[in-house]
């Protein structure tokens, strides 16, 4: 799906018109269809018809059951650094979404060196790594396979980011998160909405973490927890916030964006967490150019962006 159609599909299933109604309803047979195979494929694994590998390490999966930004990335980076600061070397393992790179298991991190950039290694895994100084950070499409690498590399404990739907592999524990502001209509499976399986694999997950909860009403979070409830009674509930410390240079030090007037610019897949977080900083004007979330920035887009801003 291009960016463009991406963006109309978002609009669409997400709204609250007569419009946004009729397009649910029409995806709607579609999406029973999808949930169908979704279950399927997932219960193949569930009733031992296709095996999952046990890893060589004990496995602490973070996913979403929704498409876009759930705040999966946070959350992993939260117990990396929990890892740390208990003296284990955590692995942080990831497919390494729009990554160009001919290895089917790349090393990105080896706990001290960043050893690639993000053509090679993917932003998120990157990103991750500067994050978590400490951590190994490998990317790969058979995860396994990255994990055994990661404990080659000394890592004691992997955390699966996106591990949700990655069914090859066994796992310790099973977070999965929610974002609070993509709570409405849309939630309902893929196309007629943006889930990407049936809510009922919600029973499936070890804790729901629940995030972005001071952005929106507390009956609109009471409601995702009385929803995430009825499909996971036994799974603890976390509710969490993001609140932004600081803006820094990348040249070095600090910046307020109290009183200013800010052009900014962002390829995520939640890029209203993005919007919130900056307003917070109490800015005169905000304007906001949105990407696809993982954009490649093209030296003629920065240029572009350095004019607009200006």
């Amino acid at each position: 799906m291009s960016s463009s159609g991406e963006t109309l599909w978002l609009q669409l299933v997400s709204g609250s018109g007569s419009a946004a109604s009729l397009a649910r309803a029409f995806l709607r047979p579609v999406s029973w269809a999808y949930g169908a195979v979704a279950l399927a494929y997932r219960g193949l694994y569930e009733a031992g018809l296709r095996r999952a590998a046990t890893p060589c390490l004990p496995l602490l999966s973070v996913g979403a059951l929704s498409v876009g930004g759930a705040g999966k990335t946070t959350v992993t980076a939260y117990f990396a650094r929990r890892a740390l600061t208990r003296g284990l070397v955590p692995a942080i393992i990831l497919r390494g979404y729009r990554r160009h790179s001919s290895e089917n298991v790349t090393t990105v991190s080896d706990g001290t060196t960043l050893l690639v950039g993000p053509r090679e290694g993917g932003d998120e895994a990157v990103l991750l790594a500067q994050l978590c100084p400490g951590a190994v950070v490998v990317v790969g499409k058979r995860r396994e396979e990255a994990i055994g690498r990661a404990a080659a590399a000394g890592a004691r404990v992997a955390l699966l980011d996106d591990g949700f739907q990655y069914f090859r592999l066994r796992r310790n524990v099973e977070i999965v998160v929610l974002n609070a502001l993509q709570w409405g209509p849309a939630m309902t499976v893929f196309p007629a909405g943006i889930l990407r399986e049936p809510p009922r694999v919600l029973a499936r997950a070890s804790q729901v973490w629940i995030t972005h909860v001071a952005a929106v009403p507390p009956e609109i979070v009471a409601a995702i927890r009385a929803w995430a409830k009825a499909y996971a009674p036994s799974a603890p509930q976390v509710l969490c916030d993001y609140r932004v410390t600081a803006c820094r240079l990348m040249a070095g030090g600090e910046v307020s964006l109290a009183g200013a007037t800010v052009a900014a610019f962002c390829g995520i897949g939640s890029p209203e967490s993005f919007r919130r977080s900056l307003s917070s900083l109490g800015p005169r004007s905000l304007a906001l150019r949105i990407f696809p979330d993982h954009h490649p920035y093209t030296p003629q887009e920065v240029a572009g962006l350095a004019e607009w801003a200006a």
